[in-house]
């Protein structure tokens, strides 16, 4: 086993927990990864003795959507970590949020990593917004992606696929904007109208 020189205890001059320094001891990694030992908080100082257990995390089953697909993937994570709705993890190619946590048969606002059954997310570092331009007499829709803190104005004006547009309206989960902004997130259709080029 590699040699781990640094380990998170509960310091009790500091009264919470601190990155030690590990001074002596021994490491085990049957069932879980456990130390006992003598450390030194890099914070205080204090030298003292620890005896610390960290579950090894698990593997869970996670379904990724995203532009329509669903893919299966494994996601690993402490099996103490409560997990709850709109939490957000890092994964190989970007972030995702979880849209849903299933036990069984059962769908929960929470869990704790070792009773989840799957884990629903959704891609969260771009999402994709939806347009509805008045051109004249006729309306078109489009799609672009953005990054979810993106925030857009009525009144801003835009190119969207070359095309100059102005924001008129913005529809937004808890309603219409007709002044005013909101982000990318918030958003479930924005309408424009285009505009002449300068």
């Amino acid at each position: 086993m590699e040699r781990i020189n640094a380990v998170p205890a509960q310091c009790p001059i500091c009264g919470e927990e601190q990155e030690h320094k590990v001074l002596k001891g021994t490491f085990s990694t049957k069932g879980a990864i456990t130390f006992q030992g003598t450390v030194k908080c890099m914070e205080c100082g204090h030298v003292h003795p620890a005896n610390i257990r960290v579950d090894k995390n698990i593997d869970i089953q996670m379904v990724v959507s995203w532009m329509g697909k669903a893919e299966k993937r494994i996601i690993d994570l402490p099996p103490n970590e409560l997990v709850y709705l709109d939490d957000q993890f890092q994964i190989e190619d970007g972030m995702v949020k979880v849209t849903g946590i299933q036990q069984g048969n059962k769908r929960l606002d929470s869990a704790m990593a070792k009773d989840i059954e799957v884990l629903w997310v959704t891609r969260y570092d771009k999402v994709r917004l939806k347009f509805t331009i008045n051109k004249g007499r006729r309306s078109i829709s489009k799609e672009i992606l953005v990054v979810p803190e993106e925030e857009f104005f009525v009144g801003d004006e835009l190119d969207i696929d070359k095309m100059p547009v102005v924001i008129v309206q913005i529809q937004t989960e808890s309603g219409p904007l007709r002044r005013g902004s909101a982000e990318a997130t918030e958003i479930k259709r924005i309408y424009c109208k285009t505009v002449k080029q300068r």
